[in-house]
């Protein structure tokens, strides 16, 4: 019931894709073509954090659009941004489609 509601207040991908790729950052594949995303779970499995790494350039706009694609908050740190949840399969698929 709560994922329903959160996926309430997200836009449509297609909205995001064109709306957010203003800035111009990219984002590395790994050696085996996959992007560098990945889930932690924390305390005790009670904080499930969702993490992007390998990005250069604009990282202000990238942040902006993955809190667009993801509907929360988005921390950054050096070489890393994360967000709580488990959004990796709607980080690659926006990723994938933004090229």
């Amino acid at each position: 019931r709560r994922k329903a509601r959160e996926q309430g207040y997200l836009q449509p991908l297609d909205d995001v894709v064109a709306a957010h790729v203003e800035g111009s950052f990219r984002v590395a594949r790994s050696r085996m073509g996959n992007f560098p995303i990945y889930t932690d779970v924390r305390n005790g499995g009670t904080k499930v954090v969702t993490i992007l790494r390998k990005y250069s350039g604009d990282a202000h706009s990238l942040a902006r659009a993955l809190q667009a694609v993801t509907g929360k908050e988005v921390t950054q740190y050096h070489g890393r941004m994360e967000v709580r949840g488990r959004h990796a399969s709607a980080m690659a698929e926006w990723l994938g489609r933004i090229g």
